[in-house]
């Protein structure tokens, strides 16, 4: 019989036909076969298995027919196998990869039929002293899985005391190189040797000391902390961590993540323990990525988390639709974006796609409840960030199938989910920083630490074609003028820059407050009255020191800036008090006035484009003196009429813009303790004090006083009643024989939130340089050709062709939406409606351009409006430090591309991650509209 077998081998049969007889042979078994019979078949097949060159019929053929002659053989078996030979077995080296695991499958079944034997100690001391070396040389998935079958059939073969340990790490290796393979049922096949490799792996530790399972997961934590991009470890690993208690790894965690631990090693092993929750079998994956998460919090290492959301956010998320994983995927997810309260890039990375994966979910009936869950995520984090109705307002209609959580909920997990941090820190998104630019070839400008307030003031007035041509063709040599200086280089990188986003630091050191803290939310309007007051102090000073270089100095008034609510633009013009309605003349009372005052006239950038003269008068009840005086202002405040609060009162009022401006103008009775002092009566008297324009501004600035302080919750309110804006706006003009003046509007600063403490800031806005020749003569058709008087009165019509005007639009219809470092296309339509789906966004600060004095005629064309003019008014040293950091750009992007392609996870730069002014506070971005969330934030920042 042992011929004929080895007739089989050598045989030139097809292999179908010679492993059907081969079969047939091993029916034959069970005959009495002689004792040297029986050694040379054993030999042949054994030879088959461990050798593997001698035919190319499968190993587990051979397998099967040494333990079949072997089973009726016994005594035969027992004096073939020697230790020698198992030694020999073990030693030998087989090419065939395939046939590995099957001299381990034979040595197992030898020891089944040799345990009662008296051999079968010394062969099992044999297989426990060269286990490890085995392994060691036979890295692969299907030979750990025999050797795990064996040993737990056989205990006594599993290495003892120190080779314990040694046997546990070879055994990690070689998971760390497994594969895992495309096709369905050999992945299902590499998932059952996985789990019989990890029962293995859990009796071994459970049964050894703790320094076994220590060493075990500090060569765990070794191998996916290697930053060779060649190395690539299998989420197999993930399979090991479920045989450890989170005890344990909390422990080892403490010892492996320190503050002396490379960020780029620590990146590195972020990303992989990421990979690990795509893993079926690694049950606690999550759990264990939390943890590595809180680690690196409580280390500070806050940059390592915000990359690796930057790098895998979407990553986590769409691996939600996978069944298996869902629940690991999920809890991850809401941890990282939960804590993640200061950005909202995270969020915004998955947001569009929030639709369609609840749509999934909810198709798949097991999956119904996360889609529950991802859900009520979303609600949160819609709180958590508002202010961003163009990404939201697609998702509102899919969120309606789920109820909204209560604002208790909200609140608990915003807490439930802070980080803790000494400093503020500040992070900008690589994939925001290195991404193209917006599709409307215009530049973002990165949050530098609850900096919206900020950057809306910056894109708005850089939006001012009048204003952004005089700051660009502006002299700004001089050392004394540094918010212009600082203000002309964000310009110019607005224009010119490459980057999807530029990080206004400079300007932000120059024109923040003195009282506004770093890192704290900040009301708009506020800063836009300082900014640009503060401009038109420099421009006085510096015209003040050339003057003073060319003459003697002279006893004149600088004309300094007033302050005030209405942040008037410069000091009284002139007092003047009169009997009866004496003649005046628009404008030339003041200006002459002023002249007499040696008061500066209009002359700086701010008041050019921004200033108008207002003035105020004071009629006595009494006499009849009349007392006026006149004042340079760049903005109107206009609060808003008891009956127009929201909840004050139920009639049906007029809610237009228009009829604030008409409660601002309205002549006000100054009676009782607010009685006005009349110098002809020489007494107090009762008067009537009136408020108009008489030099209105080519470029008018409408603030809007929602916040206001309560007194029983001793914080400030916002009034959140929604405003009809009109695109076209009539000023009345307080001069006889004046016409009105009519604006457009081309930007709107949107305050999202409930306090002017927390909140986020964003705009609308388009260019207002070139008015729309045919829009505008229909405009003046409709107003009588622009020349009849607009009183107070007229500004509360809305009929007939008075409501047809103030739905004109005279500017090219060209909106964009600027939030920060996003800036995309919009419509007016979209700012109308974004009260009506998101209640806490309402209208801060608008802008009008005077549009009734144009002549398009003579306007230059819009192209002119292109980068190349503006780059051809800006200075050497701008145009070289825009070109600088343009390359310095694209080197960036090809790093960042090469970092994608090699797959590396490291985190060796981390850009716009800084201690903002080395001061205390809370971290950047902005967002939120009530207590709650940040790094230890108190309730004036929501984040």
């Amino acid at each position: 019989m042992d011929k004929i077998l080895e007739s089989l081998l050598q045989s030139g049969h097809p292999p179908g036909l010679q492993k059907k007889l081969v079969e047939k042979l091993v029916t034959s078994a069970s005959r009495p076969i002689s004792e040297s019979v029986c050694v040379n078949i054993l030999q042949l097949s054994s030879k088959w298995v461990v050798n593997g060159n001698v035919t190319h019929l499968p190993a587990s053929l051979g397998t099967k027919v040494f333990l079949s002659f072997s089973s009726h053989n016994r005594m035969v078996l027992e004096k073939y196998m020697s230790t020698d030979t198992l030694v020999l077995w073990m030693s030998t080296t087989n090419k065939t990869l395939l046939a590995w695991p099957e001299t381990v499958k034979l040595i197992h079944g030898v020891l089944k039929l040799l345990f009662a034997h008296q051999s079968f100690t010394k062969l099992a001391h044999i297989v426990q002293r060269m286990a490890i070396s085995y392994v060691r040389e036979h890295p692969d998935i299907q030979v750990l899985s025999a050797i795990a079958s064996l040993m737990l059939d056989f205990k006594h073969c599993i290495p003892h005391g120190d080779f314990t340990e040694r046997f546990c790490i070879a055994i990690i290796n070689d998971m760390a190189i497994t594969e895992i393979p495309q096709d369905t049922t050999k992945f299902l096949g590499v998932v059952r040797d996985v789990k019989r490799v990890t029962d293995l792996l859990s009796f071994v530790m459970s049964n050894a000391d703790g320094d076994c399972t220590r060493s075990s997961l500090k060569a765990v934590y070794g191998i996916i902390a290697c930053t060779d991009d060649a190395v690539r470890p299998s989420i197999v690993l993930a399979s090991v961590v479920q045989v450890v208690t989170m005890d344990v790894a909390v422990a080892v965690m403490q010892q492996l993540v320190t503050p002396e631990t490379e960020d780029e090693t620590l990146g590195v092993v972020a990303n992989r323990m990421v990979d690990w929750l795509s893993w079926p079998l690694a049950s606690n994956a999550d759990s264990w990525m939390i943890a590595l998460l809180r680690k690196l919090v409580a280390e500070q290492k806050y940059s390592i988390i915000m990359q690796l959301m930057d790098d895998r956010i979407v990553h986590i998320f769409e691996k939600l639709t996978i069944i298996l994983v869902t629940s690991a995927h999920m809890n991850v997810l809401s941890f990282m974006l939960l804590s993640c309260q200061h950005s909202a890039q995270p969020f915004h990375k998955i947001v569009r796609q929030i639709p369609t994966m609840l749509r999934l979910l909810q198709r798949d009936g097991a999956a119904t409840g996360y889609a529950k869950k991802l859900a009520n995520l979303t609600y949160v984090l819609l709180h958590l960030h508002p202010g961003y109705p163009d990404l939201y307002e697609p998702m509102l209609e899919r969120l309606q199938d789920y109820p909204r959580p209560t604002p208790e909920y909200i609140q608990q997990q915003i807490r439930d989910h802070q980080w803790s941090c000494e400093k503020p820190c500040i992070y900008q998104s690589t994939s925001v920083l290195l991404a193209d630019r917006s599709e409307t070839g215009k530049t973002g400008l990165v949050n530098l630490g609850n900096t919206c307030y900020m950057n809306t003031i910056i894109q708005t007035l850089y939006m001012c074609h009048d204003f952004r041509q005089l700051v660009t063709s502006s002299s700004s040599s001089s050392a004394r003028r540094t918010i212009l200086s600082s203000i002309e280089t964000v310009f110019a990188f607005l224009a010119h820059s490459r980057r999807p986003a530029y990080a206004p630091t400079p300007f932000l050191t120059a024109a923040r407050p003195p009282w506004f803290q770093p890192g704290y939310q900040q009301d708009c309007s506020e800063f836009l009255r300082y900014l640009l007051d503060q401009m038109h102090e420099e421009e006085v000073l510096v015209g003040k020191a050339a003057t003073a270089a060319k003459s003697p100095p002279s006893r004149t008034s600088d004309g300094g800036l007033s302050g005030g609510n209405m942040s008037h633009a410069s000091a009284v013009a002139t007092t003047t008090q009169y009997h009866g309605d004496e003649p005046q003349q628009s404008g030339q009372r003041s200006e002459r006035a002023r002249s007499r005052a040696g008061m500066p006239e209009l002359g700086s950038i701010v008041r050019r484009v921004f200033g108008g003269t207002m003035a105020y008068t004071c009629r006595c009840l009494g006499c009849g003196a009349i007392s006026r005086r006149e004042e340079v202002f760049t903005d109107i405040p206009l609060a808003f009429p008891v009956e127009l609060v929201a909840g004050v009162s139920d009639i049906a009022v007029d809610r237009s813009l228009c009829a604030l401006i008409k409660h601002f103008f309205q002549p006000e009775k100054m009676e009782g303790e607010n009685k006005y002092f009349c110098n002809s009566c020489n007494s107090l008297q009762e008067a009537e004090k009136r408020i108009g324009v008489v030099r209105p501004p080519d470029n008018l600035v409408l603030s809007l006083l929602r916040f206001s302080y309560d007194v029983e919750t001793h914080a400030k309110t916002k009034i959140l009643t929604d405003v009809e804006y009109q695109r076209t706006l009539h000023l009345p003009i307080d001069a006889r024989g004046a016409a009105g003046a009519t604006y457009a509007l081309f930007a709107i600063i949107v305050h999202s939130g409930t306090s002017s403490e927390c909140g986020h800031y964003y705009c609308y806005a388009r260019s207002n340089r070139r008015p729309n020749a045919d829009a505008l003569d229909r405009l003046r058709a409709r107003s009588g050709g622009g020349n009849a008087e607009v009183g107070v009165d007229r500004l509360a019509a809305h009929s007939g062709g008075e409501a047809a005007a103030a739905d004109a639009d005279v500017l090219e219809d060209e909106w964009c939406c600027f939030n920060d470092d996003r800036v995309t296309f919009s419509r007016y339509e979209s700012f109308g409606s974004v009260s009506k789906h998101f209640p806490r966004d309402t209208a801060y600060v608008l802008m009008y351009r005077r549009v009734d004095s144009c002549d398009v005629a003579s306007s230059p064309p819009l192209v002119a409006e292109s980068r190349e003019e503006t780059g051809s008014l800006l200075s050497r040293t701008l145009r070289l430090a825009v070109d600088t950091d343009n390359a310095a750009f694209i080197k960036e992007q090809e790093h960042a591309s090469k970092r994608r392609r090699l797959g590396s996870a490291g985190v060796k730069s981390l850009p716009y991650w800084r201690d903002d002014d080395r001061g205390g506070g809370p971290p950047g971005s902005c967002g939120g509209g009530g207590p709650g969330g940040g790094f230890d934030s108190p309730i004036r920042f929501v984040c």
